[in-house]
């Protein structure tokens, strides 16, 4: 049994993702908070050394934090079906998660934004309270909690296909892939203006399924086996060939369609990541990056809604100054919101809560008996 964990431990396997999953999540965030600052540096066109490293920034990683995000998520939610499978517990628990802190920052963020700022009124602050801006104008400042929604309820059916026996839940999964992918190919081509308002969501759909597939595998602490790294390798190359054809010294883009190119290399870089992470960082660092990823849904949702903001006021942030204050004012923003989120759940789910930990304590009794 020792020289199980030692091996299990120290050989490339697929576990890694989960036992560093927290430290990835710190870095995920942390990434696409940079790439907002470069983002807006390059829409605004700003030359000089700024318009440089927003250039190589963006050529090289982008904003495949979301992809590293969605495939943790899709692993995430794996662990979590395999620990209660219950599927009111898991629709609660999800959902709790995402729209409580989601309710307290959106009703801020749009209140401000819609009654204030552009003025749409009632009307436009319900649409866009709930999500439905995305889906149908491609108001896109909180696309990923929309996505997010629309994944968690379907999990549960991709559940039951992938946590069937070999070979029928890999067939599932290459099945449900290029359904996803080859929708999106069509709706862009019947539906141009929908799949424009919501590409930056259906096309990253495939590194869900992706997450939620490997999520089995991860769970089963399987190894990297020779094909696992030739994907991994593909994904590597798909990404300088990009980064080279975007330097000119390649006449042309790689012939994958960019996020799917930007999932594959999401996948990559996510395991090269924790094979850093478990190769050089320290411990102290550790429970930083940890910290950080424990707060990653509200991190985004504070700074992503004070940087529409201050960019839709005399504020932008491609300027640095403005984008340190907005970092600056992040943080406090954070706190209140984990506070407020934390307050709601305390009173509305704290009795609920004691009555379902009985539940399923009696649960599990029954189960092992």
């Amino acid at each position: 049994m020792l020289k199980e964990a030692e091996r299990g431990e120290y050989a490339p396997n697929w576990y890694i993702l989960s036992r560093f999953r927290g430290e990835l999540y710190g870095i995920a965030i942390l990434g696409i908070i940079i790439f907002h600052y470069f983002e807006d540096v390059s829409n605004g066109k700003l030359g000089g050394i700024p318009g440089e490293m927003a250039f190589f920034y963006n050529s090289v990683f982008g904003s495949i934090g979301v992809e590293i995000f969605l495939f943790l998520s899709g692993m995430g939610l794996c662990f979590s079906m395999k620990r209660d499978p219950r599927l009111g517990n898991f629709y609660r628990k999800r959902l709790k998660r995402l729209l409580l802190p989601y309710a307290v920052c959106g009703l801020f963020f749009w209140g401000i934004r819609d009654f204030i700022i552009l003025k749409t009124g009632f009307k436009g602050f319900l649409m866009d309270f709930t999500l439905l801006s995305f889906w149908l104008e491609g108001v896109k400042t909180l696309w990923y909690i929309a996505l997010l929604l629309l994944l968690y309820v379907v999990y549960p059916l991709l559940y039951f296909f992938f946590s069937r026996k070999r070979p029928l839940n890999f067939l599932s999964f290459i099945f449900l892939l290029a359904v996803s992918i080859l929708f999106c190919f069509w709706m862009e081509a019947a539906h141009p203006q929908v799949m424009g308002n919501t590409e930056i969501a259906m096309y990253r759909i495939p590194i869900f399924l992706c997450g939620a597939y490997m999520g089995e595998r991860i769970y089963a602490h399987e190894k990297i086996n020779i094909l696992d790294f030739l994907f991994l390798l593909a994904g590597l190359v798909c990404r300088l060939w990009n980064v080279l054809a975007a330097y000119k010294v390649l006449d042309t883009p790689c012939p994958i369609q960019d996020r799917l190119a930007d999932g594959m290399f999401g996948i990559t870089l996510t395991v090269m990541l924790a094979l850093l992470v478990q190769a050089c960082c320290s411990p102290r660092v550790g429970a930083l990056l940890r910290k950080v990823g424990a707060y990653s849904l509200e991190l985004f949702l504070v700074h992503v809604s004070i940087r529409r903001l201050m960019n839709l006021t005399e504020y932008p942030t491609m300027e640095l100054f403005n984008f340190l204050f907005c970092i600056a004012f992040t943080l406090p923003g954070v706190w209140l919101l984990k506070r407020a989120a934390d307050l709601f759940q305390a009173r509305g789910f704290h009795g609920k809560n004691q009555e379902k930990k009985k539940q399923y304590c009696l649960y599990e009794e029954k189960r092992v008996k």
